[in-house]
């Protein structure tokens, strides 16, 4: 069997059932093994980072994605992709073909031997659970089963495979190949937790994207209800406990405001399947809910022990998320003042303000929200439209985003791979900056009829460093408004790609087939609010209320 049709039935073995790729020299042999297969396609997007979004994407969906480039160029551009999957702990596989191994120069101590030859696998160890270069065909199963292991245990993750051309060629016998086997992993499988809420009035359970990783999305909904605790997420947490009667909201920098007191006033918090950055504690990290007892749940150890590096320690549990949810006793403690104080916090500190107008864009969230029904996908770019909709927008469905790296052009590609894995619709959040940089895709959403529907919040510029330019460099503004960015007529282009184009949000426009686009002016001073500034407690967010209000709240512990 030729190693190329090895790799490509290894991929529908594992349940993968796209490829997305850009052709090049380095890697048509695999292209051509997986289009000789009925039970997997490829799907082509314009450049190789909209690849590597795209399979992000599916793997948040899915368990798995997978990505494949030519080498050189090709390769270097899925770097930002990997690097998206890396931090946010996406299991991805990422294919790479390389130069044959002649051309390679192994040895010869220069820059480059062979046209496009690289040492991509260095580049990328920084940013892979697991990276390899394949040098003898009688390894190739043996390292994809390897990089496959790696990217779905313990802490999970992206990994590559770079394969030289004459490797892919070569012909093999699948029964006398080499086969990798993982150890058993060292997480314990059941827990015997006590007394966690023993002697509190105040709890409070902090929800992260490590639920999603763990499958526990309902077994966490669940264990909520069952405890009656009022409970907090992060960005990637946010669709776990959306819509329950005990979700507060997102806490930290750029949470809502209720959250934010809440945390800050707890006597406990659990954290479960969050690593606790900077964006979610405040600075410094001691001064985040320092009048509560912290258990931090998380199945990475360096996670736990940086904790006291930092000076916030805590209680820890390096478990799988969902194994310390199942495990979580019955508490027998009313909470019901506490819950009765944060639901006024919520009623006092709305993420939709009274004085916002129709064009807000606070309010075209609130208005997007009552459009969607559970079988709607949210996919968000980076920056204000991402923050606002953490922040107002009521979702019933999954939301998708990269939450750590944030890159810049994520959601378009990203909505590709979300609208082949996706049966219901697909709605892009995104800005005119994030819009911009990968707007090609369109051509690949157009190709394929994807069920794509593009919400343009168009702030002529990058709203959310124009608010930091704001904030430290007194309102002077560079390469962040239309003085030095290029504002084009989005809708003239995506009608040239040929969306359908729509004036207004309703209904017409989501329930319309294949893609749609609407662009809605925003106004260039539109920050994101509540927003805390770095080097303070996240219940000092901007714009910052009487000191005497503050001091109430903060009393409350």
């Amino acid at each position: 069997m030729k190693v190329a049709h090895l790799i490509a039935q290894f991929l529908a073995m594992q349940g993968i059932r796209r490829v997305y790729t850009v052709s090049g020299g380095g890697d048509l042999h695999i292209i051509d093994a997986i289009c000789r297969r009925d039970d997997i396609r490829i799907i082509c997007p314009q450049n190789e980072q909209g690849a590597s979004f795209a399979a992000d994407a599916e793997a948040r969906l899915t368990g798995i994605g997978c990505a494949l480039a030519t080498s050189g160029p090709g390769a270097t551009n899925l770097i930002t992709g990997i690097a998206a999957s890396f931090y946010d702990s996406v299991p991805v596989l990422f294919l790479t073909g390389n130069q044959t191994r002649q051309r390679l120069g192994l040895g010869l101590n220069v820059r480059q031997f062979g046209f496009q030859s690289m040492p991509f696998v260095e580049l990328v160890h920084s940013i892979t659970k697991y990276a390899c270069i394949v040098m003898d065909e009688k390894n190739v199963l043996y390292e994809l089963e390897k990089a496959l292991w790696f990217a779905n245990n313990g802490r999970k993750g992206p990994v590559v495979v770079d394969i030289p051309d004459d490797i892919q060629r070569a012909d093999v016998d699948p029964e006398y190949l080499k086969h990798f086997s993982g150890p058993i992993s060292d997480t314990p499988k059941k827990l015997d937790i006590g007394g966690l809420f023993d002697g509190t009035k105040r709890p409070v359970i902090a929800i992260g994207w490590g639920v999603h990783l763990a499958g526990a999305r309902q077994a966490a909904r669940d264990m909520v209800t069952r405890l009656g605790v009022p409970c907090v997420t992060t960005w990637g947490g946010y669709d776990i406990m959306a819509g329950h009667p005990l979700h507060i909201g997102n806490w930290g920098t750029h949470g809502v405001r209720a959250a934010n007191f809440a945390v800050q006033n707890a006597d406990l918090i659990i954290t479960i399947g969050t690593r606790l950055d900077t964006k979610a504690t405040g600075a410094p990290a001691s001064s985040f809910a320092p009048k509560a007892r912290l258990v931090m749940v998380d199945i990475d150890q360096a996670e736990l022990d940086k904790m006291a590096k930092i000076g916030r320690p805590c209680s820890t549990y390096r478990a799988d998320a969902k194994v310390f949810i199942e495990s979580v006793r019955q508490s027998s403690h009313d909470y019901g003042d506490w819950v009765a104080k944060v639901r006024q916090w919520m009623r006092d500190y709305p993420a939709v303000l009274p004085e916002y107008g129709p064009s807000s864009p606070y309010r075209i969230m609130e208005q997007l929200g009552g459009l969607l029904t559970e079988d709607d996908l949210i996919v968000s770019d980076t920056g204000c439209p991402l923050a606002w909709a953490m922040q107002a927008l009521p979702i019933k469905g999954r939301f998708l985003h990269a939450m750590n790296q944030t890159p810049m052009g994520y959601g378009l590609p990203a909505s590709i791979g979300a609208a082949a894995t996706h049966k219901g619709r697909v709605i892009l959040l995104t800005g005119d900056g994030g819009l911009s940089l990968n707007i090609t895709e369109m051509a690949t959403i157009e190709k394929h009829n994807l069920n794509v529907k593009v919400i343009l919040f168009n702030n002529h510029g990058h709203a959310m460093c124009r608010q930091t330019q704001q904030q430290w460099l007194g309102g002077v503004f560079h390469g962040t408004s239309a003085k030095d960015l290029a504002t084009p007529d989005f809708e003239a282009i995506a009608e040239a790609y040929g969306f359908l184009t729509f004036g207004n949000l309703a209904s017409l426009m989501l329930d319309s087939d294949g893609p749609a686009f609407l662009e809605i002016r925003v106004a260039d001073s539109q920050g994101v609010v509540p927003q805390v500034r770095y080097g303070k407690s996240i219940e000092d967010a901007d714009p910052a209320l009487p000191e005497s209000v503050l001091a109430e709240i903060m009393s409350n512990g």
